[in-house]
């Protein structure tokens, strides 16, 4: 079962490093990555067996196993963005600094995959299979059947968020003798606490926490903190902050263009936060 294999291929994701990478890159079974030289990629694996890429490039490279699920892993550096069709007709939008291993063709009773980073999903409806999000932490996971979802599982963050937009899902929180479930209804927000493990339900816009799929960072009262990391990823640039200034506790609430260039974002940035923001020696400083 998969649950068995899940912690060997959450160490494989977690030792594939993003920081030197330039190219989105999809990893196949015998390990050979396949380079993709475009910001916003597509990859569409049909039922045939068969891999399109940007709808051009067609790959027979699905292997033929007919009991045993193969895993194919999804690189996606910063500053770049992917979308994937999965062989079940799923498909997952997929942010700047995330990983992501998927089957090639899923022939067991649950539908899992494995997210590092941030992604949208639009499950298949299916009964029978369960679409299971495995995160990089082992505690936590998120079971849906058919569904749009969004799940932002940085390893960075201190949390992982899940907002659900159509359907139902459940947060699974593993426990030591058994696992606690909290469902989510359209309109609501989880937040799991990687420190003390609690899961906390808001209602909210969801749509605000889908629009990084057409370009667009909208925030209310989020930290600043937050703000500038989604700014680092989308953009593949170093922020760095002035030692003297204190904003950790500051929290913002606004809308960003993504789709601008970096100048014309930094410039809404500081007028939305009244900050000063700098470039020295490659690196933005915030003053």
């Amino acid at each position: 079962m998969f649950s068995q294999q899940n912690p060997t291929l959450v160490k494989n994701l977690d030792m594939m490093s993003l920081d030197s990478l330039t190219h989105t890159q999809l990893v196949f079974k015998s390990g050979e990555p396949l380079l993709i030289n475009k910001k916003e990629s597509e990859i569409k694996y049909t039922s045939s067996g068969k891999v399109v890429v940007n709808a051009n490039d067609t790959i027979t490279s699905v292997t033929e196993e007919k009991e045993k699920e193969t895993y194919n892993k999804l690189l996606v550096p910063y500053g770049q963005r992917s979308k994937i069709t999965l062989s079940d007709g799923s498909v997952v939008h997929l942010n700047a600094g995330t990983k992501f291993i998927f089957p090639e063709k899923f022939l067991l009773r649950e539908r899992t995959v494995v997210l590092s980073g941030e992604a949208f999903f639009e499950v298949k409806p299916n009964k029978e299979r369960p679409f299971i999000v495995k995160t990089m932490e082992e505690n936590f996971s998120v079971e849906v059947l058919g569904t749009k979802f969004n799940v932002s599982a940085y390893p960075a963050d201190g949390c992982i968020f899940t907002a659900l937009t159509e359907g139902k899902v459940n947060v699974v929180e593993k426990g030591f003798f058994n696992n606690k479930k909290t469902v989510l209804k359209p309109g609501q927000l989880a937040t799991w606490s990687k420190k003390n493990g609690n899961v906390e339900v808001k209602n909210v816009d969801t749509d605000n926490y889908t629009l990084w799929t057409s370009g667009l960072l909208y925030f209310e009262s989020e930290s600043v903190i937050n703000i500038i990391r989604k700014i680092e990823r989308f953009y593949n640039i170093d922020i760095v902050l002035d030692e003297k200034l204190d904003i950790y506790k500051i929290k913002i609430s606004g809308k960003l263009d993504l789709n601008d260039k970096i100048e014309k974002t930094l410039q809404n940035l500081m007028f939305i936060t009244k900050f000063k923001i700098e470039l020295i020696d490659d690196k933005y400083i915030i003053k």
